[in-house]
């Protein structure tokens, strides 16, 4: 018994948070959470920075005070030996008594502790608007799931804001609040888009999309100028990268190469049939790489040249055309379609300047009942919009998508990179200004839209849907070239 008595007076000893040698604790500062001892109160603590400023209780005192509820002043940034006092509408920003004298004198002014009351009513306010409203609306078109993370993030910062607010931290309360202002603009012109968006969509044909990012893989320096991505039957990827390569990827914690085959001649797109063979356009020709580095030269169209190429469900291979350095004419080839023997089975041509009235077949795809898909846009497409078409079998055109007004605009004009056929025969196209995914059905009806900021994908370029379902999307941010793996559902 006398053991443990023994301990808990041990227990009971308090010594100083600085010099952790004196017993004789006199004071406790509320805002270090430490105890200290007279000559530490006076020597150590008082360097503290703003010490003058923090909550020191004496020690007898501490169970009967409060702590204080003011806001406490912060060091002027433009006058380093005064504090600020007031807080200017004006300018939003803290005050100190020379800024008011010299710059500040003729502005609305306004005590710190309403000021501040108003911001965190605003910010609780704004908090709620985040978790319900933007959800309403996005669960309604579909959206919900790839804006949740960037939702919950806005959140937390919100609810940092708020705690800073309740311990009276004045320096974090105003950072915190620096772009509130502006983060609630643009949310606020987020919920007013996805409104009118919703007004422009059928009701019947809101279906359950949702999209989520399963993994960001960092590429090396090697694959920079990646041009084309493809899958194959195994679900494995295939890249060109520009430098006359077509490589069979692995991507576990990064992206590396297994296979490597150097092409002669450049490489505008490739396609999978199947592991073994890999179908690629290349000037005026289409060119199969057979495993063993073996190359076959499917068909010349020289003088044409070609650019884009599909593997249809229907053992077709649909080939799409460049025309940007020839002089128009009714009779130049737009799209057509070969056998795997190389021979044509279809020509569809520019009658008339309407199946191409840009520069070239980007991309293509066939819908279940074996119709074509295609983007028609320009070479460069920096200040020049494109389009995507459909086609009957019989070459008419059934009907063509410029882009949706609420997202596409003249700064940010609709430049669709390349078009998916879905499972469910919709079509993914994404959109390089913009950085989104526009969800169309098969006649052309606007089903939904992704913003790929939402979840962390910026700057979209190509990309391929293999076997599991995974949309692969080459991305860009700064100088690093990222390949996104994005789960989808519902398509």
């Amino acid at each position: 018994m006398a053991y443990s008595a023994s301990v808990k007076r041990s227990q009971d000893i308090i010594v100083c948070g600085l010099c952790e040698k004196d017993s004789k604790v006199k004071v406790k500062c509320m805002d270090c959470d430490l105890y200290l001892c007279q000559t530490c109160k006076e020597k150590g603590h008082a360097k503290f920075k703003n010490a003058d400023l923090h909550d020191v209780v004496a020690l007898k005192d501490i169970h009967s005070h409060e702590a204080k509820s003011e806001f406490k002043p912060v060091q002027c940034e433009e006058h380093v030996k005064q504090y600020s006092c007031m807080y200017c509408l004006t300018c939003e920003q803290l005050v100190c008594p020379i800024c008011i004298s010299k710059t500040h004198h003729k502005h609305d002014m306004g005590e710190m502790e309403t000021i501040f009351k108003n911001k965190f009513t605003q910010v609780q306010g704004f908090r709620q608007k985040v978790e319900n409203q933007m959800e309403e609306v996005l669960e309604k078109l579909g959206l919900l799931q790839e804006s949740k993370e960037k939702d919950e993030n806005l959140i937390k910062e919100l609810q940092k804001i708020e705690e800073s607010f309740e311990k009276k931290d004045t320096k974090k309360f105003i950072d915190g609040t620096r772009n509130f202002q502006s983060d609630m603009e643009k949310f606020n012109n987020s919920i007013s888009i996805f409104e009118k968006l919703l007004e422009n969509i059928p009701k019947s044909v809101v279906k359950d999309i949702t999209f989520k990012k399963k993994g960001k893989y960092k590429t090396s320096h090697l694959y920079y100028h990646l041009i084309s991505i493809t899958s194959d039957e195994d679900g494995k990827l295939w890249i060109a990268d520009g430098d006359q390569c077509i490589k069979q990827l692995e991507i576990t914690d990064g992206v590396n190469a297994v296979n490597s085959y150097k092409i002669e001649g450049d490489i505008n797109e490739i396609r999978c049939l199947n592991k073994n063979k890999i179908y690629f356009t290349s000037s005026t020709q289409i060119l199969c790489l057979i495993r063993k580095n073996t190359i076959k030269m499917l068909k010349d169209f020289t003088p044409n040249k070609v650019f884009t190429i599909h593997i249809s469900k229907g053992d077709e291979i649909i080939v799409g055309m460049d025309l940007h350095e020839t002089e128009r004419s009714d009779d130049q080839p737009v799209i057509i379609r070969l056998d795997f023997d190389g021979k044509i089975i279809q020509v569809y041509k520019n009658s008339g300047g309407q199946l191409l009235t840009r520069d070239i077949v980007q991309c293509c795809t066939t819908f279940k009942d074996g119709t074509i898909c295609y983007l028609d846009n320009p070479l460069f497409a920096e200040n020049t919009f494109g389009g995507v078409v459909h086609i009957d079998k019989n070459g008419i055109i059934q009907w063509k998508y410029i882009g949706n007004p609420f997202i596409d605009c003249e700064d940010q004009p609709f430049s669709p990179i390349e078009v998916i056929t879905t499972p469910s025969n919709n079509l993914i196209i994404s959109d390089k200004f913009v950085g989104a995914l526009h969800i169309l059905t098969s006649k052309g009806t606007l089903l939904t839209f992704l913003d790929l900021k939402s979840i962390g994908i910026y700057t979209p370029s190509v990309m391929t849907m293999d076997i599991h379902g995974t949309l692969w999307i080459k991305s860009r941010e700064k100088e690093i070239q990222f390949l996104n793996a994005v789960k989808c559902s519902g398509l």
